[in-house]
């Protein structure tokens, strides 16, 4: 054998020696481990074993060992740790030189465990491979099948990659949590093939950029997750396109794998400001408002708030588009409907000198977020259901959409309730559900919330804009009697004091959530003139929850309600 590699796979070891070394040095420090990983003792038994055949394993997924006879000798990451003068260091020099002169042709005997691969035979091949910066190597591989009923993350994350196909090979695509494959699998049609190819452009393009290294916290499949629901699955035959659009995407990376802590505030005027140094204090910004085509309720209220906002600031520049095209654009852009996340994001990464903001329950990325909190105006439904109530049986109607923020709290409604009427009954059902007034009705319910108004009494938009829900009485045979009180959506109360701020020459952090209820002013309840005998105990109940002596929902206290 040629001296020159004999040397060099010498030089190989006492490097990877010193790395190895220092790598269980750190991590002792640290209280943790820095010897190889051990599969073996961790197994609480194996569902079987499948044979998978002969094919190339990535060296990233090998992540240790499968019994403990190696792991004295090596580090994490297949470094090692025996003196140069050992048996084992001579046989892994001379494993290295012939690697160096013609490669590594032995395939290793590994199991697979949940994505990853543990080694059965063919340690030092791995430690060789891995020294050398080598890609991959080919292995024999045994399917280890997880126990059936023990569920974490990473099993649920491995049957959805495997479906029904207990045989499927799992490549790259890993997932720090489950739901991420279904939900690319969905955006393909279903197409496997056609994800797994989309899949392959990314990884390409996100490893040439060094992503999956500065980035270590996230998968390269959380990434392509991420990328796919901002600018759609890429192909690998628009590769400029797509490194551009990485290295914009990147901010959103950034806080998918270190999660900045976000401002919460309840109000506006909450927030802590900061100059907004691309407009004079005193001009006026552009303003943008995407409205959804998917929820009718959803655009009445927030174009209610549209309106006033422009009749607060006549002079305002103020833009409304259907839906969020990629050409959008705005100094202040308020996008109204969750449905368009993907696009508000994109949009914050490619107008970085606009403020985005988006309608959702919870912070997303890069985007600001604010959404209504109507758990507040449910137990007040509550009180009022509880305190009217001749039977102290009521029933809450389940909506099946959302009102611009998170959806209506049957369990708040359930506590309102019970506060005021400490005997009450609480019912639900879904709104599909055509004969649950007549089965309530014949258990005795007599006030019931459903979602918007019925037909023929809701009151006028200029009145109660954006009203989504109503306590209303009900007769013994099932029919609405008559509306009692209304809870609705004044979303310009949000509008105008951010754009009023703006004006003033300061805004928001770039990354705020704002959760909205009854002290903000956008979120409403209205009783009408044959509730009024109950505004006493309400206005009590409003000013314990807004002052913070109670809470809307007690999680250690559920009442039960009772599905019919």
């Amino acid at each position: 054998m040629d001296s020159a590699f004999i040397a060099e796979a010498a030089d190989a070891y006492r490097a990877a020696l010193k790395a190895g070394r220092r790598l269980v040095a750190e991590r002792n420090a640290e209280g943790r481990s820095g010897l190889l990983p051990v599969l073996e003792p961790l197994l609480a038994g194996s569902g079987g074993e499948i044979p998978l055949g002969l094919f190339e394993i990535p060296l990233q997924k090998i992540r240790g060992t499968f019994a403990a006879g190696r792991s004295h000798a090596l580090s994490a990451g297949f470094l090692p740790l025996l003196e140069e003068k050992s048996e084992f260091a001579a046989k892994w020099q001379a494993l290295c030189a012939s690697a160096l002169e013609k490669g590594i042709t032995q395939p290793i005997k590994v199991y697979e465990y949940i994505g990853h691969y543990y080694v059965l035979e063919g340690h030092k091949r791995v430690s060789v491979a891995n020294a050398l910066s080598n890609y991959s190597l080919h292995a024999d591989v045994t399917r280890l099948i997880p126990l059936p009923g023990v569920e974490t993350p990473d099993i649920a994350v491995y049957n959805e990659l495997l479906g029904n196909d207990r045989k499927k090979v799992i490549k790259h695509m890993w997932f720090s949590s489950p739901g991420r494959y279904p939900e690319l699998l969905g955006m393909a049609g279903g197409d496997q093939e056609l994800l797994e190819d989309s899949f392959a452009a990314f990884r390409a393009a996100y490893h040439k950029q060094g992503y999956h290294q500065d980035l270590h916290e996230i998968t390269t499949g959380d990434a392509f997750w991420q990328y796919a629901k901002i600018y759609g699955l890429p192909d690998g035959a628009h590769e400029k396109e797509l490194q551009k659009t990485l290295t914009r995407c990147r901010p959103q990376w950034e806080l998918l794998a270190n999660p900045e802590p976000v401002q919460t505030v309840t109000t506006p005027s909450a927030a802590r400001v900061k100059p907004f140094i691309h407009f004079q204090r005193g001009s006026l910004p552009s303003v943008t408002f995407s409205i959804s085509t998917h929820s009718p309720f959803s655009a009445e209220a927030h174009q209610a708030g549209c309106f006033l906002l422009k009749r607060a600031f006549p002079e305002l520049s103020v833009t409304t588009v259907e839906g969020l095209p990629d050409e959008t654009k705005g100094d202040v852009l308020f996008v109204t409907d969750p449905a368009y996340t993907g696009q508000a994001l994109r949009a914050a990464l490619e107008h970085k000198h606009s403020l985005v903001y988006l309608c959702h329950d919870e912070p997303v990325g890069v985007t600001g977020t604010y959404t209504a909190e109507p758990k507040e105006a449910a137990f007040l439904l509550g009180v009022l259901a509880g305190s009217l109530s001749a039977s102290a049986r009521v029933g809450w109607l389940r909506p099946a959409y959302c009102h611009g923020g998170r959806g209506h709290d049957v369990q708040a409604f359930a506590q309102g309730a019970i506060a005021s009427r400490p005997a009450a009954r609480v019912y639900t059902a879904g709104v599909e559900d055509r004969e649950a007034f007549r089965r309530w009705a014949e258990r005795g319910v007599d006030m019931v919330v459903m979602p918007r108004m019925p037909l023929g009494t809701r009151p006028s938009v200029k009145a109660f804009p954006g009203v989504y829900a109503a306590l209303c009485s009900l007769s013994q045979n099932g029919a609405v009697v008559e509306k009692l009180a209304a809870a609705s959506l004044h979303w310009e109360a949000f509008y105008i004091r951010l754009i009023k701020g703006i004006i003033e020459g300061v805004s928001p952090p770039d990354h705020i959530h704002y959760r909205m209820g009854l002290d903000s002013g956008v979120l409403g309840l209205h009783l009408t003139s044959h509730a009024s005998g109950a505004k006493q105990c309400l206005d009590a109940f409003r000013h314990a929850l807004t002052s913070g002596l109670i809470a809307p929902v007690d999680e250690k206290s559920p009442v039960e309600v009772y599905e019919t």
